[in-house]
């Protein structure tokens, strides 16, 4: 695939299967009805994109969108796909019958639970295996979710045997009071075939092509830089049904963790010139989206007389009143900000 940026979509947040270790899961309580995606406005905005891209589709399970097929062939007509399923759903059928090949990816996630509480384990097999003969890349990534240990290298001869290819990817999230994938034993570590398993990357002040080279849009279809910028809602760019549209300036990451590192795995597309002019950097402008004003003027100092007033206050005031009235809640506010940013 030759593209010139990236669109990860989260399509919706439901999904027909409820995996323990998934936020989309078990535990997850989708909001609103599954809507189909207005074609005509989506259309339009893809239309207007000046260059080709590639286009991320997840979910939740993103086959359950009643339109996704006519979606994905709209998308494909100029640009790449890769399409992130649970592979369980039988309009894949369509979707293999009706879309070229040769401008997608389709990457099953196996949740061998959910496939054998549900028996779809052979239905799961078997569109792996009728993919690969109407010419579609198929790959597979693998939970190594701490609850498979026992059966893992069942599941893997199972693979082995039916010609289906796999990553193993590690788990995020808590398994018997053991915190993943930072607690992974070194047993598990060997069974799960896991190495330099990395929870974080350190990314502050790191150059990244964050909205010059890559977009993510959320279940609402708002398109930030990148999931950083989604969670903590800071700086929209668009609406999909709107405009799809590419910064010109890469970006100075603002964040100490990223769990999404574009400029790794994206090397070869993205390469930077190395010329440091032109970068978008995020200061005050950004903090005032996500942030009460009040709350800004007080980490940035911006409010003179407040301050004055602050100090003359300290100078005539008992240390009991200066602790209870203003040390404590400013360390407060201390703690919310930098919670809220991802800061030390």
């Amino acid at each position: 695939m030759k593209y010139e940026g990236v669109l990860d979509w989260s399509i919706h947040s439901a999904c027909n299967f409820e995996c323990e270790y998934c936020i989309a899961g078990k535990n997850h309580k989708t909001k609103g009805p599954i809507l189909p995606v207005d074609i005509h406005k989506f259309t339009d905005s893809l239309n207007k994109i000046n260059k080709t891209i590639k286009v991320i589709i997840s979910g939740g399970e993103p086959l359950i969108i009643p339109n996704i097929v006519e979606v994905c062939k709209e998308i494909t007509k100029k640009h790449y796909l890769v399409l992130i399923t649970n592979l369980s759903v039988e309009k894949i059928i369509r979707f293999f019958d009706e879309i070229d090949p040769s401008r997608v990816v389709i990457v099953s996630s196996a949740h061998f639970f959910e496939l054998e509480k549900r028996n779809l384990m052979d239905k799961f097999i078997s569109y792996h295996k009728y993919g690969r003969k109407k010419g579609f890349n198929l790959a597979c990534n693998i939970v190594a979710y701490p609850g498979y240990l026992d059966k893992f290298d069942y599941y893997l001869d199972l693979f082995d045997k039916n010609s289906i290819g796999y990553s193993i990817v590690p788990f995020f999230g808590e398994y018997n009071g053991k915190k993943y994938p930072k607690e992974y034993s070194n047993e598990e570590l060997k069974k799960f075939r896991l190495k330099n398993v990395k929870e974080f990357y350190s990314s502050r002040n790191e150059i990244c092509p964050a909205g010059s080279k890559v977009l993510v849009c959320d279940c609402e279809g708002n398109i930030y830089r990148c999931f950083n910028f989604m969670v903590s809602k800071g700086y929209k760019l668009s609406n999909i049904e709107e405009k799809i549209e590419f910064t010109k300036n890469w970006t100075i990451c603002p964040f100490k963790k990223c769990k999404c590192p574009f400029y790794q795995y994206e090397k070869d597309n993205f390469k930077f010139d190395k010329n440091t002019d032109g970068l978008d950097k995020f200061n005050l402008m950004w903090l005032q989206q996500i942030l009460p004003e009040n709350i800004v003027n007080i980490v940035k100092k911006r409010t003179t007389k407040a301050l004055k007033r602050t100090v003359k206050f300290i100078r005539k005031a008992p240390r009991k009143i200066i602790k209870k009235l203003i040390i404590k809640p400013l360390r407060a506010v201390k703690r919310f900000v930098f919670e809220k940013l991802n800061l030390k």
